[in-house]
């Protein structure tokens, strides 16, 4: 596996809150940021450098809260008044795709690119479902629950909600009723993510908390469905939990990381339920992460949002690119 040799420290504002980022699932090694000031960054990751380059940044009028590449063509992002955009890598002109007309913001955005459709998940309880070629609203998709995180697979799209709920729709019929699992956290679900194996969900909650939910329920996958403590510290009088912001899947091996706001990233085997690497100390709480395509760079986002009752030290926000060895993602 040939990575970085080093961490890779994106040039980045101190004082610009990083929302979200993501990496193009092709092998082009394109980031995408975005950020709370309205901007967006595009960069391409020269891992064979050790380095990287800026392609180009545009902007919203509104935060910028979610982000998703059209292969190597384009990219989608969303913003806190309901507003999509899709810049063309091509022209690097940037249009108004299209709205929520709530003007609630698109928490999250994802895209099934077989079938030419995005989804665009809002606080105002609504995914929409969009043919990309002709910028048309096709479905709609009623949680009635601020959205808060979603992913999708080629056979499904998960929706995790503001009331703890989960919602299944499946992509080959969306006309069907969702499977919802009601409660099935303690405490507000901050992101979730399908693994590799097309069969497991993984959430991460505000409480140190992540649990592990079978992509169908049956039972065969009762066993499965479970839930761990993680991001915790402990003094000699209290433990404290820590908000778990960010999950990535691994897109090869059957493993996943956890960032979190005690400023840690881990990675975790769902199967052996064990901790295979760690990562501490990043520049701030740790609010999202992704792995490239090839998996052998996972970029992390660090800003404190304020979801700490205390807060040591002072804040930065600041962007990171790891290089990712076998042993970080495979157990011994």
């Amino acid at each position: 596996m040939t990575t970085l040799t080093n961490d890779l420290k994106i040039k980045w504002n101190p004082e610009a809150p990083i929302s979200c980022l993501q990496f193009a699932k092709t092998d082009s090694d394109l980031l995408a940021i975005g950020s709370f000031n309205g901007s967006v960054s595009i960069y391409k990751i020269k891992k064979h450098q050790d380095d990287y380059a800026e392609i180009h940044t545009f902007y919203h009028s509104n935060h910028v809260l979610s982000l998703c590449f059209d292969g190597d063509i384009g990219l989608f992002s969303g913003d806190s008044k309901g507003i999509i955009k899709y810049t063309s890598f091509k022209t690097m002109k940037t249009t108004i795709f299209g709205q929520h007309d709530s003007g609630f913001g698109i928490s999250r955005i994802c895209i099934s690119s077989s079938t030419h459709r995005l989804f665009t998940g809002s606080y105002d309880g609504l995914v929409l479902v969009w043919n990309i070629p002709d910028k048309a609203i096709s479905m709609t998709l009623n949680v009635g629950e601020k959205v808060f995180a979603m992913d999708n697979n080629k056979d499904y799209i998960v929706v995790g909600t503001s009331k703890q709920s989960l919602y299944t729709f499946d992509l080959n019929n969306l006309s069907a009723a969702p499977t919802i699992r009601r409660d099935i956290a303690k405490c507000q679900i901050r992101d979730l993510k399908i693994l590799n194996d097309s069969s497991t969900i993984v959430i991460g909650t505000i409480e140190g908390r992540v649990a592990v939910e079978p992509l169908e329920e049956n039972e065969e996958s009762k066993d499965k469905k479970y839930a761990f403590k993680c991001h915790r510290k402990k003094d000699k009088v209290n433990e404290f939990a820590y908000p778990v912001n960010a999950i990535a899947a691994h897109p090869h091996e059957l493993a996943f990381s956890t960032g979190g706001s005690d400023k840690s990233i881990f990675t975790w085997n769902p199967i052996k339920r064990k901790r295979i690497s760690q990562f501490h100390d990043q520049p701030d709480s740790v609010q999202c992460l992704d792995y490239n395509y090839a998996g052998d760079l996972l970029a992390v986002g660090c800003t404190y949002l304020d979801e700490l009752e205390e807060k040591n030290g002072d804040s930065c926000c600041a962007v990171i690119v790891k290089g990712i060895k076998h042993e970080d993602i495979v157990l011994k």
